[in-house]
């Protein structure tokens, strides 16, 4: 349960700046029977393209959960929680070994996040980018629209491709004594990468969202 608030409070205070609806659910039944799987939900702000849209969140703490077992969960999550993207969010300290610091696999996001170590919030922010991403492409291609995701696509697999070259340099920054500094540098220019590409997201989508609500003017 510290895990899962200690997710939900950076998931929160994102959500908050983004204009979105961030609400914790763990303690509460969704629309299957008894079932209360999905720890918080994500509902996109008005301002959004895909306003109205929902991310479910799961976050766990456990050794019991391997990438099927996770897969499986989140997807059952977005049923029970009514979303379209699911976020699994694997504490540092339990995740199964191997386990990529952030992939995507169909709608969902799954990352590694450590909750006692702040440099690693950026992945926790970039895989919350990315399912809002997929949020709004899955809505707009629900509503038949003919936006051009390629920018999108192009920023979540930069992403993608930052995270795995800062998970390396963070590990071996904490290795390796000798040539320390210059790996940390290198980690810290890795982190301020991955930032660049967080906003350069959230424009895309931005210019999506103006190119949207043009076309709906013009209709």
């Amino acid at each position: 349960l510290d895990f899962e608030q200690a997710v939900f409070g950076i998931v929160h205070a994102e959500s908050q700046k983004s204009g979105d609806i961030a609400t914790q659910t763990g303690s509460t039944t969704g629309l299957i029977k008894n079932c209360k799987i999905g720890d918080a939900v994500v509902t996109l702000g008005p301002d959004n393209t895909a306003a109205g849209a929902k991310i479910v969140v799961e976050a766990k703490e456990s050794a019991s959960y391997d990438l099927a077992k996770s897969l499986a969960e989140i997807e059952e999550a977005r049923k029970n929680r009514g979303a379209s993207v699911g976020l699994f969010v694997h504490s540092k300290r339990t995740a199964p070994a191997g386990l990529t610091s952030l992939a995507r696999y169909g709608q969902d996001v799954v990352l590694v996040w450590d909750a006692e170590d702040e440099s690693t919030d950026v992945i926790l922010l970039a895989g919350l980018a990315v399912a809002k991403a997929l949020s709004v492409r899955a809505e707009t291609h629900s509503r038949e629209q003919a936006a051009d995701f390629e920018s999108v696509e192009r920023a979540i697999r930069e992403i993608e491709k930052q995270i795995a070259g800062f998970e390396e340099i963070t590990t071996s920054a904490n290795t390796v004594k000798s040539g320390g500094e210059k790996i940390l540098k290198r980690a810290t220019i890795m982190q301020e990468a991955l930032s660049r590409q967080g906003a350069q997201l959230e424009e895309s989508l931005r210019s999506l969202q103006a190119a949207f609500s043009t076309n709906a003017s013009d209709a």
